[in-house]
């Protein structure tokens, strides 16, 4: 699942090569058994020109001129392609928009629900959007204990929850608990606020590094190969690493499988608190 630093990473792409373009064409090409949120408005984006793309958490929104957005959400397994050139959409195209140029941009394997086109002003309360908490990157300290204090889940569910911080999924929630030392499995109430402190303390910077580093390659296709993106769990020190050498110690890696998600954590150095 892109996170957080993925979105981010893809966002500035995207903003870099289409602000300006004018769309030609676009289209939701497989439906499946949803529907799109503001379907009838998408035809009045052609002709319109990009203002700008923003991330809300793990979303993306396209800004148009006349003052209607296009949002999406990648889920579990949405890509992106942006293409230069004549070329018809792939076999696992769910929507494809064509700019002046031309450029092609297709987002492949995601569902008819996960986009919507929206008047510019009404962005923030859409409902999916409008639920989640502050961005993981800029949430204050203050904020950040309050929220996560206020849960009676595990730590780490409560890092997955985007009503407390928006932008963290699985992978990144690992390497965040990792980074602060702080067993998977703790809860908040067992962490305290110093063990919750902690892991505000790392939060930020680890996703920032994973920015940094271009981690997106497997999310964007087309342009993307061009870019010398960095594979997200290449710069991974525990998620998807089970059986590998602890970076710190160099005892291995340990994966728990628990309803139906892996964590990855070193037993070691990952202590209760």
């Amino acid at each position: 699942m892109p996170e957080l630093p993925e979105i981010e990473v893809l966002r500035g792409v995207l903003e870099e090569r289409l602000t300006g373009a004018e769309l030609t064409t676009a289209g939701l090409l497989h439906h499946g058994k949803t529907t799109m949120p503001g379907a009838e408005l998408l035809p009045s984006l052609v002709g319109q020109r990009v203002r700008g793309v923003t991330r809300h958490g793990k979303m993306l929104e396209f800004r148009f001129d006349g003052g209607r957005s296009l949002v999406m959400h990648l889920m579990l397994w949405g890509r992106v392609g942006l293409y230069e050139g004549e070329r018809e959409p792939s076999n696992q195209a769910s929507f494809h928009m064509v700019f002046a140029g031309p450029l092609h941009l297709e987002v492949n394997r995601v569902a008819a629900r996960d986009f919507a086109v929206l008047p510019t002003d009404q962005v923030s309360a859409y409902p999916t959007i409008a639920k989640q908490g502050p961005d993981a990157l800029t949430i204050s300290e203050g904020d950040f204990l309050r929220r996560a204090l206020a849960t009676r889940s595990g730590v780490k569910a409560a890092l997955l929850d985007q009503e407390v911080v928006a932008g963290v999924g699985n992978a990144y929630a690992d390497e965040i608990l990792y980074e602060a030392r702080l067993d998977p499995f703790a809860t908040v109430k067992a962490a305290g606020e110093a063990g919750v402190r902690r892991v505000y303390g790392v939060m930020a910077p680890t996703l920032q590094r994973a920015i940094d580093q271009r981690a997106a390659h497997e999310y964007l296709y087309g342009v993307g190969k061009a870019l010398g993106l960095a594979k997200k769990h290449d710069m991974m020190k525990v998620h998807r690493k089970a059986g590998e050498p602890c970076p710190s110690c160099g005892q291995p890696v340990k994966v728990v499988a628990k309803s139906g998600r892996e964590t990855f954590y070193c037993e070691h150095c990952q202590t209760a608190p």
